[in-house]
């Protein structure tokens, strides 16, 4: 008997169908092992959705709506050898330059021939973005050329001074100021002109997109969908959003000249700008993009896609620019825990960075959630920064959760916008760059050895905590604290000449010059005079006790001759120890800054207290310098309120 006399006339078509459906499998270089059983439209759908990850969600959303949707694919191993697993995917890393040419080649034939549209592979890559209607999903899936499909997701910018309050000042006291290194802000494009930027931008790329089913327009020069000069990482314009990226290329990267007086976190690191956003027009009876995000039209947003682009450019420039962090102040979505799965071919991207010797700092998002932050900030392995205000209070804006690596400041947040001036803006946007700059700054200063790694675990492990006070709120995390971080890296106190005058403390003694109510007191050394003291002798007395305990050899200044501070050592070295009786305040050296105090004065706190007021910020900036570079923690005074003698000591 045949084999054919086993089968009744419906399974020889069966049979015939399943033929003539591998032999187009195989005329399309495709595998058709998803064609080994016949199955029910629904038991079908089942196992595809089972078999390629992103798939299930991708069908919601056609099922929801009669337009298209654009979606990111990574393809399968079998799109490289069509005898492999249609649900295993081709890897991001190792692929051959012909291996990944003839699956790319592969799946744009599929697609070709199922007349899907707007396909645009990502270079280097096994991975490509097309148009897809819910009349094609099904063949595609069915093609086994990719196994994880998902939506090409936008990200929105993270829209909503702190330097003293992370201890920027200290932080460039200690050498840490970003030379040598670079930032990339992978945003709306950056002004490369404006003075507080100008001779920063050192590199430019730009990624963006036309899609008509989004309403979306290329923002590229010339609306190409991507460029790699100077010129096309420019600040885009026209549109609401497009100052976003010159304000955080400002906070991370700014440099003081002329009339600015603000200075970036890393004034002296270069900035690598990347455009990755693109305009959305929304059009009565069509797309409505902008409104569904809760924004004006028109309106910038990022496509996940147009993100791995631009990163992936930042990957490849990484070791000639030197680049220490990649800033990402933009996102959506609400992930309780990593959204690994859900970022997969960002996520490979976020990792060559790493392994570049980079990071990629991203803002934790503005949604006000207490538990959950936004996308891709959520990706395990970039370093997430969620906003805090200058009274470190968790900002009313911001998310946060367990996945948040650490805080800074992010509200009322003064920089750069294109043109000239400079605004105040808030966000999560706004705390990021000031970690993707501490981290270029810290870098600049760190031993030989000091890994990108070893700078993120200190800023984690510095800095002060802070627990979310509102309500619902329960997570805490440290808000960095630069100078800390870089202490405990091992930068060092760049050297500065002190001004500091020796003195015999056995030659030390009390002496008066002028008669009864004229009399007047001072210490002197021999014929020197030291510390005056107007007629108050019992005063000068308890001061020449102090210096007698402890042993002072020198006394410096800073500000002469009129000293704004004045300090005394034992052999070099501020004392420590227990004070006693002595009128000493304890303060907290890692909250120590200068802040403007109106008037061209500028004052010394711990941000609890004013301790020292100064003539300008230079004078101000050497003090922060020498109480972290003595480990000073109390000052200590004779005669308060109107004090005749202070001195410091330290932990």
């Amino acid at each position: 008997m045949s084999i054919l006399t086993r089968f009744s006339i419906s399974d020889v078509d069966v049979l015939s169908r399943r033929i003539t459906l591998a032999l187009a499998a195989l005329t399309l270089g495709i595998s058709s092992s998803v064609f080994a059983q016949e199955l029910t439209p629904a038991a079908r759908d089942a196992q595809l959705d089972r078999d390629i990850r992103g798939l299930s969600q991708v069908r919601v959303t056609l099922e929801q709506s009669d337009r298209p949707i654009r979606v990111l694919a990574q393809y399968s191993r079998a799109s490289a050898d069509p005898a492999a697993s249609t649900t295993e995917v081709l890897p991001m890393t190792g692929l051959a330059t012909a291996t990944l040419a003839s699956a790319t080649q592969r799946a744009r034939n599929t697609l070709t021939a199922q007349g899907i549209t707007n396909v645009r592979e990502i270079q280097g890559l096994p991975l490509m973005t097309f148009e897809l209607k819910r009349s094609q999903l099904t063949a595609m899936a069915e093609s086994g050329q990719f196994a994880i499909i998902v939506e090409d997701k936008l990200s929105k910018a993270y829209l909503g001074s702190s330097g003293p309050v992370i201890n920027v000042p200290a932080l460039h006291a200690l050498g840490g100021d970003g030379s040598g290194q670079t930032v990339a802000i992978l945003d709306t494009g950056v002004d490369i002109d404006h003075p507080f930027l100008n001779g920063r931008v050192v590199e430019g790329a730009c990624y963006s997109s036309n899609f008509a089913a989004h309403g979306a327009t290329s923002l590229c020069p010339g609306g190409a969908d991507n460029a790699t000069t100077v010129a096309s990482g420019n600040h885009c314009t026209g549109v609401n959003g497009c100052d976003h990226g010159t304000h955080v290329a400002g906070i991370a990267a700014g440099r003081p000249s002329g009339a600015i007086t603000i200075t970036g976190v890393a004034p002296e690191a270069h900035v690598m700008a990347v455009q990755v956003f693109s305009r959305f027009d929304d059009v009565p009876g069509g797309p409505n993009t902008c409104a569904s995000l809760g924004t004006t039209s028109p309106c910038v947003l990022s496509y996940d896609s147009d993100q791995i682009r631009g990163l992936q450019r930042v990957v490849t420039r990484a070791a000639d620019l030197n680049i220490a962090a990649a800033n990402m102040s933009l996102g959506g979505g609400e992930f309780a825990a990593d959204c690994d799965a859900d970022n997969a071919a960002l996520k490979a991207i976020v990792d060559q960075l790493i392994a570049a010797g980079g990071t990629t700092v991203i803002a934790a998002g503005n949604d006000r959630f207490r538990a959950a932050i936004g996308s891709p900030g959520c990706i395990s392995t970039a370093f997430t920064v969620g906003s805090t205000t200058d009274s470190d209070n968790i900002s009313s804006f911001s998310n946060l959760s367990e996945t948040v690596d650490v805080l800074a400041p992010g509200s009322s947040i003064e920089s750069s916008v294109p043109g000239t001036g400079f605004d105040v803006f808030n966000g999560t946007s706004m705390a990021t760059p000031q970690v993707a700059g501490a981290i270029a700054a810290i870098a600049s200063c760190a031993p030989a050895g000091t890994t990108i790694a070893d700078i993120e675990a200190q800023l984690v492990a510095t800095g002060t905590n802070i627990t979310d006070g509102r309500p619902g709120g329960s997570v805490d995390k440290n808000r960095v604290d630069l100078s800390a971080a870089a202490a405990a890296i091992g930068c060092d106190i760049p050297p500065m000449p002190e001004d500091c005058i020796g003195h015999n403390l056995s030659n030390l003694e009390l002496r008066s010059r002028g008669w009864w109510f004229w009399k007047r007191w001072w210490i002197v050394d021999g014929n020197h005079l030291m510390f005056y003291f107007g007629n108050n002798r019992a005063e000068a007395q308890e001061s020449l006790d102090v210096i007698n305990q402890f042993g002072f050899t020198d006394t410096c200044y800073i500000g002469r001759p009129d000293a704004s501070m004045q300090y005394l050592r034992t052999n070099g070295v501020v004392p420590s120890g227990p004070h006693g009786s002595l009128d000493c305040i304890s303060f907290n050296r890692a909250g120590v800054r200068i802040e403007p105090a109106g008037g061209g004065q500028f004052r010394l706190t711990d941000g609890v207290s004013s301790m020292l007021m100064f003539p300008n910020q230079a004078e101000g900036d050497e003090a922060v310098v020498r109480i972290n570079q003595y480990q000073m923690n109390r000052q200590c005074f004779v005669g308060r309120p109107d004090a005749s003698f202070t001195f410091w000591l330290a932990d």
